[in-house]
């Protein structure tokens, strides 16, 4: 997946935060503690989280852009709530 995605500079560091938000009593459960280690030790995502921070933290939630078979798509929270209204 970490190929389809066009905008994993921001993604990451927002994906690791949301996870630790969620964890319960700042507690990963087993499962989600393995995939964020996993994540934080690739050379991408390390370099990315020592840099400075150039995404904003404080937004509870970012686009993700994806290219698929050369096809540039976008999953926008924004998208979804218009979607559900003209349903």
């Amino acid at each position: 997946m970490r190929r389809a995605v066009r905008n994993w500079h921001s993604v990451v560091p927002h994906l690791l935060e949301r996870a630790r938000r969620e964890a319960v009593g700042g507690v990963l459960d087993e499962r989600t503690d393995a995939l964020v280690r996993r994540l934080r030790a690739r050379a991408d995502v390390a370099a990315l989280l020592a840099a400075p921070e150039p995404w904003d933290a404080a937004a509870p939630v970012i686009d993700v852009r994806f290219d698929v078979a050369g096809t540039p798509l976008t999953c926008s929270p924004s998208s979804h709530r218009s979607a559900r209204r003209s349903m």
